[in-house]
């Protein structure tokens, strides 16, 4: 099932000793009619599903810390 039009993306590094340990992706998505927040693996492209998201969400943003 392909993804629709309305859909975000953002890659989030860890950082220990000034390299990346992991760099993780999160994407929201809209398939079928409902939106979701599914990590991204960005060798592979597969996804896991998060959490469903309510209210038509299109974007995200992480906070880096």
């Amino acid at each position: 099932m392909a993804a629709g039009p309305d859909a975000g993306f953002a890659i989030v590094s860890t950082v220990r000793g000034g390299k990346a340990t992991s760099s993780p992706g999160f994407a929201t998505l809209e398939v079928g009619g409902r939106h979701a927040l599914d990590e991204v693996d960005l060798l592979t492209g597969a996804t896991d599903r998060v959490g469903g998201l309510s209210g038509g969400v299109s974007d995200i943003a992480i906070a880096l810390r």
